[in-house]
């Protein structure tokens, strides 16, 4: 929610819109929302619903009703010998000897045989396997399966509180309940935080942990992974737009990338570097997170280098690392039975993309390896890198809070380049491949850019124990903290056209100058350009006016309703009293499209390029939860920056694009 406004610039601010896909009145469908709500409820503790208790103990998993009968028999053989990962300890999807668990898991979920067989198991799960793990085996079971994907789920953040706050936040929550402070619905008590960096960094990558630790930001990345879990295959699970996976894992990295390197020149902070095998890391990261079970999570000390972790581990990298090089180089891939094959130009991102991430639909994963897993696994358990202490799981090695650590913009930047060294081998767009005959923008400006701090509330409820159902929302504690925003504002692009024709409108933002205040080439500064909105427009002969909201950009979604407001909802629509909205709140935040501002302004650079649509867009690709392919017309993602410009003045004499200086504020 939000609250009072602190500005940087003193103006005055609207928020912004959330713009509602679908009404739901069917009081089956919204049934099954209030139940689904119910599972996340103080998740750590035993159910407080009667009739879940219920179901708990009286429920029995039967193989007839599961696709895969085998999945039962497996469940009970692990359960029965207490060979499941035990409630109060902590999780990683990244620790070998936890996924083949929660893949059983995920499997009895995903496979049930129809809605009313998924939701008991995973009532009877609930009380019976380690609570993070059924968070996250639900939330993907969920966001997967055809007849759960279009309900809404809670924020991660007010999940899991404790990931998303500094632990001293949490230890006044827990005072606050102790001390019998009473709270109500409308009135509640309010936690000030902040950040890691703030109010007084203690490193130069502290100034910028207000982007890397936002709440919004980390349960973008959460649901990434939530939709696109790397241990499930295209071909069994309906993951949308799984054809094209690999694609997606190097465009989502390579634009939280792009847009983390232009929050870095408001502080004139140079470009993120990749991570070096021999020199050691100079930032440590202090994450100041404290685990529902008390357990801090361990601090990554400065000037670690990698061979102070297990050798074993660094020569795997070094091994993996060599034969993605030698494949791009070579232009030709291993498959496991098949041999070598070429790369071919319009599937190698995808192939390449899946071989780094080591997803299931690796073409070769024995041989490849998973190099950013492992680097994420090596740097999350540099404090224990033979775990002789039993140390618990780093910030790398937990979905929800990966991007807080800068160290994981290194590792990225190191691993994507091994996919710009293939596009690098590829030939330079020609100016046919960039021109729409007939087609000419005019002009291209942007409304006002000014950015603020604005003030953000959330729920930590979920984090303190309640002994009834009856207290579950009397308990009214909130963490305020404040978050980068900016004022809604709006693009221009006038273009004139000889033809009425259906096109596709591609707007970036980038930067202009490097740290050291030098203009960038736009071949040195392309990799840096962040997508801002892609969408179809039927262009009329003539003279075109296109404007775009930014609260219309396709990248973004508003703000989530907190989970308490969304729980009324449901209650108010099975009483009839208003419908229940659906609505997407999966997309990068709205709120941080725009990089922090200055009093003397932040100069970027502002692209726009308008192709034509030559073919009917394929079927085959989901609109839904995939925001990469929501439009395409084809070509690569991140066209016309995913390859080498040898000249600026060729890229910018294309008449169906342009570039605009513009500050933000």
């Amino acid at each position: 929610m939000r609250t009072l406004t602190v500005t940087l610039l003193l103006v005055a601010v609207a928020t912004a819109a959330v713009v509602p896909q679908k009404k739901e009145e069917d009081p089956a469908k919204l049934q099954r929302q209030y139940d689904i709500f119910k599972l996340f409820i103080r998740v750590h503790q035993e159910t407080l619903y009667k009739e879940l208790a219920e179901i708990s103990k009286t429920y029995q998993l039967d193989s007839a009703n599961y696709k895969y009968p085998e999945l039962v028999e497996q469940f009970t053989r692990r359960y029965e010998a207490r060979g499941l990962l035990p409630r109060g300890e902590p999780f990683s999807i990244y620790l070998e000897n936890q996924l083949d668990e929660v893949k059983l898991i995920v499997d009895l979920l995903y496979f049930a045989k129809d809605y009313d067989t998924f939701y008991k198991t995973a009532v009877y799960l609930r009380e019976r396997i380690n609570e993070a793990e059924f968070v996250y085996a639900v939330y993907v079971a969920v966001l997967l399966r055809e007849d759960t994907r279009d309900f809404v789920l809670p924020p991660p953040y007010e999940v899991y509180p404790e990931l998303f706050v500094t632990s001293d936040v949490i230890q006044k929550a827990y005072e606050a309940r102790l001390s019998g402070l009473l709270t109500s619905e409308d009135k509640p008590y309010v936690i000030y935080a902040n950040y890691t960096g703030y109010p007084e960094a203690r490193t130069r990558e502290g100034l910028v942990s207000y982007f890397t630790e936002d709440v919004g930001l980390n349960a973008f990345y959460a649901y990434l992974n939530y939709r696109y879990p790397f241990f499930l295959d295209a071909t069994n699970y309906s993951i949308p737009n799984g054809q094209r996976r690999g694609e997606i894992f190097y465009y989502t990295r390579q634009q939280l990338l792009a847009r983390f390197n232009l929050e870095r020149l408001s502080f004139n902070l140079p470009e993120v570097q990749p991570l070096s095998y021999f020199l050691p890391v100079k930032t440590g990261y202090y994450p100041e997170i404290r685990l529902q079970n008390g357990v801090e999570v361990p601090v990554r000390p400065e000037g670690i280098s990698l061979f102070e972790s297990d050798i074993t581990s660094v020569e795997l990298l070094k091994k993996f690392e060599n034969r993605l090089n030698e494949a791009v180089d070579l232009g030709l891939v291993i498959y496991e039975n098949e041999g070598r094959k070429p790369l071919k130009e319009g599937e190698a991102i995808n192939i390449l993309g899946n071989l780094l991430e080591s997803s299931e639909d690796s073409v070769f994963g024995r041989y490849y390896g998973s190099l950013y897993r492992t680097f994420l696994n090596v740097f999350g358990n540099i404090a224990d890198p033979r775990n002789r202490y039993d140390v618990v799981p780093g910030v790398l090695e937990q979905v929800e809070t990966s991007l807080r650590d800068p160290l994981y913009f290194q590792i990225v930047e190191r691993i994507l380049n091994i996919i710009r060294s293939y596009q690098n081998y590829l030939e330079p767009y020609s100016k046919d491949e960039l021109t729409f005959p007939g087609v000419e923008v005019e002009a291209l400006s942007a409304d006002n850019l000014v950015t603020f701090f604005d003030q953000f509330d959330f729920s930590l409820g979920n984090a303190i124990d309640v002994p009834r159902l009856e207290e579950v929302f009397k308990v009214n504690v909130v963490a305020r903290v404040p978050r980068l925003s900016h004022k809604p504002f709006q693009l221009h692009a006038t273009v004139r056209s000889d033809v009425a024709a259906k096109a596709l409108v591609r707007f970036f933002l980038g930067p202009r100058f490097d740290a050291l205040g030098r203009e960038l080439r736009l071949d040195a500064a392309r990799q840096d350009f962040v997508e801002l909105d892609r969408f179809y427009y039927d262009l009329v002969q003539g003279e075109n006016v296109i404007t775009r909201d930014s609260r219309d950009f396709y990248v973004t979604s508003g703000e989530a309703p907190s989970f308490r407001t969304l729980y009324r909802r449901v209650e108010k629509a099975l009483q009839g009293k208003e419908p229940f909205v659906y609505d997407e709140f999966r997309g990068f935040p709205e709120t941080l499209v725009l990089p922090r501002g200055s009093r003397d302004g932040l100069p970027l650079r502002l692209y726009v390029i308008v192709t034509p649509v030559t073919a009917t867009p394929d079927a085959s690709l989901s609109p839904r939860d995939s925001y990469a392919f929501r439009t395409t017309d084809g070509r690569a993602l991140g066209f016309p920056f995913d390859r080498r410009i040898p000249c600026d003045y060729l890229f910018r004499g294309v008449s169906n694009s342009r570039f605009e200086d513009v500050v933000v504020y």
